[in-house]
């Protein structure tokens, strides 16, 4: 047995105050990747990669557990009519469901539970979702993931992404970004703007990386070793270095950013104009 087989554990029975603790002690992102996250989501729900969850049995004439033959509690999920959702993994549904390598994340002690006699919706369904991603841009928060030359480092049992935005392959696609674009825009700003698109853009390749890896686990031929080899930051860093694929969406990108700041700019201007009564 390794510590690391008990984190599912740890992170469902830490109290809330450690949390908060943990959550303000980590490396603060200032960019807002609601949307990039959005994205990946969507892309990793194609591969309906599952997580178990169970029903929470709550009305009083039903027992939560029933009792083996040696007195000890046993976990009794409700049943489920599976031809309302033909083809899909209901929450209650335990059949036939098997984690297809070690590398499953899920767990009985994680799981996702919704009220008794709530029907299967798209938010209940028992999908994999995508990791969190954190932009690292100090030198020091680099060096302690131990990226530094490398593009993003994985923690699954943590579910998150930091990316090393100093990795030279944002440097480059930032180069070439100036190129095309040069005098379309305030220098400054289109510096600025280049720079962001470019570190997205590279976020957003590390991360279809892990998704991809993460559909892996549907394979029987995939096993933890596997998916660790895939989503390590060597790997991670050659999904990075691809980016001439992605150039064109990050010139649209950079001109939506541009456009953006210039029409927050002229409010601004008009506003410091208005006449003060």
């Amino acid at each position: 047995m390794y510590v690391s087989d008990f984190s599912a554990l740890v992170r469902d029975l830490m109290p809330d105050w450690f949390k908060e603790i943990i959550q303000q002690q980590s490396p603060k992102s200032q960019e807002n990747l609601d949307d990039l996250r959005s994205d990946l989501q969507k892309l990793l729900d194609e591969f309906k990669v599952p997580t178990p969850a169970l029903r929470n049995v709550t009305t009083k004439d039903a027992l939560p557990f029933e009792v083996g033959n040696e007195g000890e509690p046993a976990s009794k999920p409700d049943s489920l009519d599976l031809s309302e959702h033909p083809g899909e993994l209901p929450e209650g549904n335990t059949e036939n469901r098997e984690e297809r390598s070690s590398g499953q994340r899920a767990s009985d002690t994680k799981v996702r539970k919704a009220p008794m006699g709530a029907k299967s919706s798209k938010m209940l369904r028992a999908l994999e979702n995508v990791p969190q991603i954190t932009m690292l841009h100090d030198p020091v928060q680099i060096e302690e993931k131990a990226i530094r030359g490398r593009a993003a480092c994985y923690y699954k049992e943590a579910q998150h992404i930091y990316v090393n935005c100093l990795y030279p392959a944002a440097g480059r696609m930032a180069a070439e970004l100036e190129v095309l674009l040069a005098g379309t825009a305030d220098a400054d700003l289109l510096r600025e703007a280049i720079t962001n698109a470019a570190r997205r853009s590279m976020a957003y390749r590390v991360g279809k990386g892990v998704c991809f890896a993460i559909s892996k686990r549907l394979l029987d031929e995939w096993n933890s070793d596997d998916l660790d080899r895939a989503t390590s930051p060597e790997a991670l860093s050659m999904m990075a270095d691809d980016f001439r694929q992605a150039m064109q969406e990050t010139k649209r990108y950079v001109q939506h950013l541009i456009k953006v700041k210039e029409a927050e700019n002229i409010t601004g201007s008009s506003r410091e104009l208005e006449p003060v009564d």
